[in-house]
């Protein structure tokens, strides 16, 4: 299997003002991890 990208996505994400970003952080790169996918996290421009 190639290591080639098969897709490329974004996302923007609104989330509440309480929730900690360290913890969004971790979830979802634990998430990116359980589905093998890479993760860009940015803060909006």
């Amino acid at each position: 299997m190639s290591s080639e990208p098969l897709f490329h996505a974004e996302a923007l994400l609104a989330v509440p003002l309480t929730l900690s970003l360290d913890g969004l952080q971790v979830r979802l790169e634990e998430l990116a991890d359980d589905l093998m996918v890479e993760l860009e996290l940015r803060p909006e421009e």
